[in-house]
């Protein structure tokens, strides 16, 4: 996997504001820290893995196609009918 290929991964794993603040703090020259274990242990195993080269700008891209990427949500509508008890839009 290429650090490019990484850098997505983790933006897709990671909450936007934690990709923000790890972006910061890589930018600040400090060791990154997240607020709970799981996270900090993903950051880790990314940070082992990708030591070297300027991860941040890449991380900005990451996160920028995460929040311009296409999503979908799924409502339910209708009132209840005794054939179909909701309707489902989308």
């Amino acid at each position: 996997m290429t650090a490019a290929e990484a850098c997505l991964k983790l933006a897709e794993e990671l909450p936007g504001s934690l990709v923000e603040s790890l972006i910061a703090q890589l930018r600040a020259d400090a060791a990154p820290a997240m607020p709970s274990p799981g996270y900090q242990g993903r950051v880790d195993e990314f940070m082992r893995r990708r030591s070297g080269g300027d991860l941040a700008p890449m991380l900005e891209v990451a996160l920028a196609a995460k929040r311009v990427a296409p999503t979908t949500e799924l409502v339910w509508t209708g009132p209840a009918t005794p054939v179909v008890q909701v309707r489902r839009t989308e």
